[in-house]
C-alpha cells in the first residue's frame, strides 16, 4: 500500500513501532508517545494482576475459572459494566474451557479464526446485548475489535511474546466507557514458558501499571536506539560493496550471540583493514567505523557430495568485528567457523596475530551472577597419548555437580554452558569464545560484548562454586612454581613399547628416520624401554623460570633443562663429564619402525610436573594450586616402608594362609590395617 502510494508524504501511527518478525517499520520515529504519558493523562487505567493459586485437588484451568467468575461476580455487585475475556491457545483448548466456565454457570461462547465471520459477529453481538458475560478467544481478536467494557482477562495460556502481550493488555486499559473500573488479569503465579521480558509480569507481587509502562517504553527506546546505532554506523562508517544493499538488510541483520574474544591492550586497532583479509573477488559487502566492521562475502562452490560443477552454489557468510574501547577487547563473529580465516582478519585488524583472553578471565562472566545453572560441561585431559581419553562432557540438570577438584589430576576445564540470571544462556570455552542463545541486533550485539568485556576485566573472582569450578584454571607459565617435587612420563610412554636408543658420533639431523640403518651409523643401540627410565627432579627451584630433569636408565642418565617460557620449554643442558652422562643429541625414541630426536619427543610428548600444593604443570601451561588438598605429606617428608624379613615384595597376592602366614605385599598391607582397629577395613 505504502509503495502505491508513490512519492507523495507519509505518516504511519502505530500502538507498537516494531514487528514480529523484528523488521523495522518504514521511515524513522519521529515522536512517540509513552504508555506512562497515557497513564498520566487517564487515556490508560489501573491494572492489577491476580496470582491465582490452585487449591488442594484444583487444576490450574478450575483455579483461574473460578476467580475469574469471582472477579466478574464482585464488580457486577459494586455496579461496574464489565465483561471478560478467557484466552485459549487451540480450537481444541477454547472447546475443553467453554465446557469447564459452563459447568460453573457461565454465559459464554468461542471466537477463533476458523468460525465464519458472520458466527463471531454474532458472538460480539451478543457480548455487547448482554447476553453473554464473556468470550473465549483463541490467540485474540483481531485488529480494531473495540469493546471497551471487557475488564477481566483469564489467561489460561498467555502470549509468549512482548509486542502481542501489550497489545492485548491495551485493550483492557481502555477508559472510553462510562460505569467501568480498573482492569483485572488473571493467571497462575510464576509463568515460565513466556520471554525473559514477560516473567516479571507473572510474579505473585507484580504491579502491573509499573511493569507495563516500562516495558512498553522500554521497547519503543530501545527500537529507537538499534535505529540510531544502524544510521550512526551507516553515516560514519565506510561502505564498500558490489552492489548497494538494501534497507531490509539492516532491518534483517541478526547475528548470533558468539564471538571470540582477544586481548587487545597495548595494541592499535583499525577496522578498515579487516577487509584485506578477503579476496576481494569474495567481498560481497563491507562497512566499518571507529568499533565496529561488518563483512559479508559470497564465494561460488558446489556441494560436497557431488563430484563436478553440475550444481553451483554460492556459501554467504556474515563476519563482525567488534573493538570495545572501554575494555581493550576485540570481539570476533563469524556464521562460519574457519580458524585460518579468523587469525588472518585478526592479523589484519591489530597488524599482528593477538592473545585469546585466558579462561580464567573469561570465567569471570560467571562470577557475578546470582543463577549458575549448568547443562552441559565439559573437561580437556592433561594426559597426552593416543589412548588417552582426550575430553570428558556432561550434560543434564546436574551437569555442574559431575567434576569436582580432584578431577584437576587428570582434566582441566574444557567449556561450560549455563542457564544464569533472568533464564539467560551463557557459554564459554578454553578456545577464548563466548556465546549466548539468541540472534540479536547489531547494536544489541554490541551491547552484549561491552557487558560481558566489562565482566572480564572486573576483579571477581570465578572460583568458589561448587562442581566444575573446583576444577583449577589452566594459565601459561612464566615462571615455575615453587616446590615442584615429582615427575611423570605421558600416557603414550605408559601403553605404548616406546624404546630409549643411542647413536654415537654421528648428529642426528632429521626429526623422523624412516630407514636409520642407510641413514644413521652405527645402528642406533637401545638402551632402555622409555617407561623403565627414571624421570627425576634434579632441581628443586623456587620460583624461577628455569629448573632441570635428569632422566635415568640402569646404565647411565641424561639431563634437560625446562623452561616455560621458552619457544621449546625442553632444551638440552651442558655436557656434564663423569660416568654415564649421555647428551640428548645422542638419544632416540623408537616407535615402531621410526625414531624421532629424544628432545623432540619430549617437547612434543612433555612429561606432567607436580607441585606440593596441587599444581600440575605439562608443557608451558600449569593448573593453580587447589584450594583443598588431600592428605599429602609436607614437603620434602618421604615415607620408607621397612618390610619384615619375611615378605617378598615381588608377591602381591594376599595368601590364602592369612593371617597365620604373611608372605605377599598384600598380606603385609591388610595385617597393618586391621592392627589399627578401624570398624570397617576397605582393601583392594
Amino acid at each position: 500500500m505504502i509503495e502505491d502510494l508513490g512519492p507523495i508524504p507519509k505518516i504511519l501511527f502505530s500502538a507498537t513501532p516494531y514487528r514480529l518478525d523484528r523488521r523495522r517499520m518504514p521511515g524513522p520515529i519521529i515522536h512517540t508517545y509513552s504508555a506512562r504519558a497515557a497513564y498520566r493523562d487517564g487515556v490508560f487505567g489501573k491494572i492489577v494482576y491476580h496470582a491465582v493459586a490452585p487449591g488442594g485437588g484444583e487444576t490450574p484451568d478450575q483455579a483461574i475459572c473460578r476467580a475469574t467468575l469471582a472477579r466478574f461476580k464482585e464488580d457486577s455487585e459494586k455496579g461496574l459494566d464489565h465483561r471478560y475475556m478467557v484466552k485459549a491457545s487451540t480450537r481444541r483448548r477454547a472447546q475443553k474451557l467453554k465446557e469447564l466456565y459452563e459447568a460453573e454457570g457461565a454465559r459464554i461462547a468461542v471466537v477463533t479464526s476458523s468460525y465464519a465471520k458472520k458466527t463471531n459477529d454474532r458472538a460480539v453481538e451478543r457480548l455487547r446485548a448482554g447476553e453473554l458475560d464473556g468470550l473465549i478467544c483463541v490467540r485474540m481478536l483481531g485488529e480494531g475489535f473495540d469493546e471497551p467494557r471487557l475488564k477481566i482477562a483469564a489467561l489460561h495460556d498467555p502470549d509468549k511474546s512482548l509486542p502481542i502481550t501489550l497489545q492485548f493488555i491495551g485493550r483492557f486499559a481502555r477508559t472510553t466507557e462510562k460505569n467501568i473500573g480498573q482492569a483485572s488479569f488473571l493467571s497462575v503465579a510464576e509463568v515460565t514458558h513466556v520471554v525473559d521480558d514477560l516473567r516479571a509480569l507473572y510474579r505473585r507481587d507484580s504491579i502491573w501499571n509499573e511493569i507495563v509502562a516500562s516495558q512498553a517504553d522500554g521497547a519503543i527506546i530501545g527500537e529507537k536506539a538499534h535505529e540510531d546505532y544502524a544510521d550512526r554506523i551507516r553515516s560514519t562508517g565506510r561502505v564498500a560493496a558490489r552492489e548497494p544493499l538494501s534497507e531490509a538488510f539492516w532491518e534483517q541483520l541478526r547475528p548470533r550471540q558468539k564471538a571470540d574474544v582477544f586481548d587487545c591492550r597495548g595494541v592499535q586497532i583499525d577496522m578498515s583493514k579487516m577487509k584485506t583479509a578477503f579476496d576481494r573477488l569474495y567481498l560481497h559487502y563491507a562497512l566499518e567505523n571507529e568499533d565496529t566492521a561488518i563483512l559479508v562475502t559470497e564465494k561460488p562452490g558446489t556441494p560436497s557430495w557431488l563430484v563436478g560443477d553440475a550444481i553451483a552454489t554460492e556459501s554467504v557468510h556474515l563476519h563482525l568485528a567488534y573493538y570495545s574501547k572501554s575494555c581493550d577487547l576485540l570481539f570476533f563473529h563469524a556464521s562460519a567457523d574457519d580458524v585460518t580465516l579468523r587469525d588472518n582478519c585478526i592479523r589484519a585488524l591489530a597488524g599482528k596475530s593477538l592473545r585469546g583472553v585466558l579462561f580464567r578471565d573469561l570465567a569471570r562472566v560467571f562470577a557475578g551472577t546470582k543463577l549458575l545453572a549448568p547443562f552441559n560441561v565439559g573437561l580437556r585431559t592433561r594426559q597426552y597419548g593416543d589412548g588417552a581419553e582426550s575430553y570428558r562432557s556432561s550434560a543434564g540438570r546436574a551437569a555442574g555437580d559431575a567434576f569436582g577438584a580432584m578431577e584437576a589430576v587428570r582434566y582441566v576445564r574444557g567449556h561450560l554452558a549455563a542457564k544464569i540470571d533472568d533464564d539467560e544462556i551463557l557459554g564459554m570455552s578454553e578456545s577464548s569464545k563466548l556465546w549466548g542463545g539468541q540472534n540479536v541486533s547489531v547494536q544489541e550485539f554490541a551491547q552484549w560484548c561491552e557487558r560481558l568485556g566489562a565482566a572480564i576485566r572486573s576483579d571477581n573472582d570465578p572460583r568458589g562454586r561448587r562442581g566444575y569450578f573446583g576444577v583449577p584454571f589452566v594459565v601459561p607459565l612464566s615462571e615455575i612454581p615453587a616446590r615442584v617435587v615429582a615427575a611423570d612420563w605421558p600416557l603414550d610412554v605408559y601403553s605404548k613399547p616406546l624404546t630409549l636408543v643411542r647413536v654415537s658420533e654421528v648428529p642426528v639431523t632429521s626429526t623422523r628416520l624412516q630407514d636409520p640403518a642407510d641413514e644413521v651409523s652405527p645402528v642406533p643401540s637401545p638402551l632402555s624401554l622409555l617407561l623403565d627410565c627414571a624421570i627425576e627432579i634434579a632441581s628443586r627451584p623456587q620460583p624461577s623460570d628455569q629448573m632441570s630433569l635428569r632422566i635415568r636408565w640402569a646404565s647411565g642418565y641424561t639431563t634437560v633443562s625446562y623452561q616455560p617460557g621458552a619457544r621449546q620449554v625442553f632444551r638440552a643442558t651442558e655436557r656434564k663429564s663423569g660416568t654415564g652422562f649421555v647428551p640428548t643429541d645422542q638419544l632416540l625414541v623408537r616407535r615402531g619402525g621410526n625414531y624421532e630426536k629424544f628432545l623432540d619427543f619430549i617437547n612434543a610428548q612433555p612429561p606432567t610436573l607436580y607441585s606440593i600444593d596441587g599444581a600440575i604443570i605439562v608443557g608451558a601451561e600449569g593448573t593453580e594450586p587447589l584450594a583443598e588438598l588431600p592428605l599429602v605429606p609436607s614437603e620434602e617428608t618421604f615415607v620408607e616402608k621397612i618390610w619384615p624379613a619375611t615378605v617378598d615384595i615381588r608377591k602381591e597376592r594376599l595368601s590364602d594362609e592369612f593371617p597365620r602366614r604373611i608372605e605377599s605385599i598384600q598380606d603385609e598391607i591388610a595385617r597393618e590395617l586391621i592392627a589399627e582397629d578401624f570398624d570397617v577395613v576397605f582393601h583392594e
